[in-house]
C-alpha cells in the first residue's frame, strides 16, 4: 500500500467546541481554598515577626503598606483560584482524553489512547477528606505531554483508570 497524505477540507474537521466537557467536582475548590489559605496564614505569620523583631520595619507606612499589599494580594489569588477551577474540565472520547484548563492562559491538552503508557490515581490528605482523587495520564511525550487531572470523586476516579486502562489494551498502548 503506497503512502498518501491527502489534504482535509476544513469543513470536515470535527468543532472543539461540540465536545462535552465535564467540569471538576466544586468540592476541589475548598481544597485548593485550604491549601493557599494555610501558605497565607504562614506569609502573614512571616510578615508579622518581621514587623516584631525587625526595628526598620516598625514605621507606619511600612506596616500600612506591607499589610494593604498582603492582603490585596491574597484577595487577587482567591478570586484566580476561583476563576481558574471553574475552567478546568475534561472529556473521555472514543479515542482519546481531553483536559481544558486555564483562566489568564487557557490550555488544552488531547492525549490519544494509543500514546498513554500509564495511568494512576492519586489521593492527597485533604483531597481524600473531601472523597477527591486525581487522574494521572502519563504518556510517552515527557511532561509537557503528561495529563493530570484533579477533582475527582475517589470512586469515579478508579472507574475512569480502569476504563482508561482497557481503552489503552483496545488501542494497542503500552500497558
Amino acid at each position: 500500500m503506497a503512502f498518501t497524505n491527502a489534504e482535509v477540507p476544513p469543513e470536515s474537521i470535527p468543532r472543539a467546541e461540540e465536545v462535552a466537557f465535564l467540569p471538576i467536582e466544586r468540592s476541589f475548590l475548598k481544597v485548593k481554598f485550604i491549601q493557599w489559605l494555610i501558605l497565607w496564614l504562614i506569609v502573614f505569620m512571616v510578615a508579622a515577626a518581621l514587623f516584631v523583631f525587625v526595628d526598620n520595619l516598625q514605621k507606619p507606612l511600612v506596616l500600612v503598606t506591607v499589610s494593604v499589599l498582603l492582603i490585596f494580594l491574597a484577595g487577587f489569588h482567591i478570586y484566580a483560584l476561583k476563576q481558574s477551577v471553574s475552567f478546568k474540565a475534561y472529556a473521555i472520547r472514543e479515542h482519546d482524553v481531553i483536559y481544558r484548563t486555564g483562566w489568564l492562559v487557557k490550555s488544552v491538552k488531547v492525549v490519544p489512547f494509543n500514546r498513554i503508557q500509564h495511568c494512576s490515581v492519586d489521593e492527597g490528605a485533604l483531597a481524600r477528606r473531601y472523597g477527591l482523587s486525581s487522574v494521572r495520564l502519563f504518556t510517552s511525550g515527557g511532561n509537557e505531554a503528561d495529563i493530570r487531572i484533579p477533582g475527582i470523586r475517589a470512586a469515579f476516579a478508579a472507574d475512569l483508570r480502569e476504563m482508561i486502562i482497557s481503552k489503552i489494551r483496545q488501542h494497542g498502548g503500552s500497558l
